[in-house]
């Protein structure tokens, strides 16, 4: 039910209406909530009652929300109020989502993280940042010039209706691993009342604070056969995200240049923009016309891929590089344009997608490396992913999720019960190294 809710367009319901009634139906789901005024209602949801009261008077009117009329103990009339169960079965068939995504959207909504209608949720960040200057400055906490001081207050992000819908929305339609793939910024802009410009700035703020690590726009190219849709990375470690129970992940640092590491995708890029390409062939003159945005949706590719590799070997204890190398090719063959004229591009697209394939084993190899040992000491694991960094600052990648292979305990049948998971201690990482590697933007 709760799909639906989500789902619901801003035509019909603004951002407010619609954030009342999420939380609404988080907290009492088709329960009465018994004899309160709305003052008393919006104490118990969390909410500014000026907020509550402005919209329960629309939601009745439309239907979502239904009331009667009861008692008190010193006969006062007051009204106990409840979702309107026929409203909402006739509302327009959702999504099909992922039911343990949807608990944990239902869960962050009960979360006390939204209690008021401007929350500053970045004031643990400040303190991080005030200890990171100090550290790098060498000056101690407390001799923070008053300038700089109010510099690292002033990074501040606040919650309004919207945001909390659209991370709402984004908690919902991820995968277990925090990745939202197939919703492009109109729908999203749709679903929580905003135009899509208000909602690449409202990304480009939680990506600032650390609650995104990474947004890839979609882009559309000749070498691709269709555009390729957007990818939203959710940080389910952030504080925001702590009711929600996703707090899981293993988090390392691969710095190009640092002990011989060398560029796996960054020397794609690096190596297209040179006349001479040091590590491949004329094939990789195929990308030299993409934009930045295309290179950025060919490493999460690979990544991917990349991550899917290492669990195969990990459930078959070695690493089949002919099945790894054929399953890969076949994967980007669905995304790259053929051509079957025999041509030269034809050949150069073949060689292209045959050199990404090893590119893929190498990773799945280094990965085999870094991550097996690691997880030898934590236990069995079901899911990885590779987080993509910045290329161009000098991080082939930032880290490596991992997810534990547990079945979710607490869930109730209609209700929203505890996700309780393994949390793996992450490497803490400063915020110079989050910038660059693009999991933290500059202010």
């Amino acid at each position: 039910m709760l799909e639906k809710l989500i789902g619901i367009n801003a035509e019909i319901l603004s951002a407010n209406e619609k954030l009342v009634l999420l939380v609404f139906f988080a907290n009492f789901e088709k329960r009465w909530t018994g004899a309160m005024t709305l003052a008393s209602l919006a104490e118990q949801l969390g909410l500014r009652a000026r907020l509550v009261a402005s919209a329960m008077p629309l939601l009745l009117d439309a239907g979502f929300i239904k009331a009667r009329t009861c008692y008190g103990s010193f006969g006062r009339p007051l009204r106990e109020f409840a979702v309107n169960e026929v409203k909402l079965r006739a509302l327009p068939e959702a999504r099909k989502l992922r039911r343990e995504s949807i608990i944990s959207s239902g869960l962050f909504l009960q979360s006390p993280t939204i209690k008021a209608s401007r929350l500053n949720w970045s004031h643990q960040l400040q303190s991080l940042d005030a200890d990171e200057y100090s550290s790098e400055s060498g000056e101690a906490g407390s001799s923070i010039s008053p300038k700089v001081r109010r510099m690292i207050e002033g990074r501040k992000g606040y919650l309004d209706a919207s945001d909390v819908l659209l991370l709402a929305l984004l908690l919902a339609v991820s995968d277990q691993m925090g990745v939202v793939k197939g919703w492009s910024f109109r729908q999203i802009a749709a679903a929580i009342g905003v135009t899509q410009l208000a909602v690449k700035g409202r990304l480009k703020k939680l990506v600032r604070h650390r609650v995104l690590r990474r947004v890839i726009p979609g882009v559309a190219a000749p070498i691709f056969q269709r555009k390729l849709e957007s990818v939203i990375l959710l940080n389910t470690n952030h504080p925001l995200f702590s009711s929600t129970g996703r707090r899981v992940s293993a988090v390392i640092n691969r710095l190009i240049g640092s002990e011989a590491e060398w560029g796996f995708v960054a020397s794609l890029l690096t190596d297209s923009r040179s006349n001479n390409p040091l590590y491949y062939g004329r094939e990789v003159m195929l990308l030299r016309t993409l934009p930045f945005h295309a290179f950025e949706q060919l490493e999460f590719m690979l990544l991917e891929l990349a991550s899917k590799g290492f669990e195969c070997a990990l459930a078959e204890g070695k690493i089949d590089r002919a099945s790894l190398e054929v399953d890969a090719k076949a994967d980007i063959a669905r995304v790259m344009r053929s051509y079957d004229d025999g041509s030269l591009r034809s050949d150069l697209v073949s060689e292209l997608i045959e050199g990404l394939a090893f590119l893929v084993y190498l990773l799945v190899q280094e990965l085999d490396g870094r991550i097996r040992p690691l997880l030898a000491e934590l236990g069995a694991r079901d899911k990885v992913l590779m987080l993509p960094g910045n290329m161009t600052q000098g991080y082939e990648y930032i880290g490596v999720l991992v997810f534990p292979a547990l079945e979710p305990r607490g869930f109730a049948v209609e209700g929203y019960g505890a996700w309780e998971g393994v949390v793996l201690n992450e490497q803490k990482i400063s915020l110079t190294a989050l910038e660059k590697a693009g999991l933290a933007a500059k202010v």
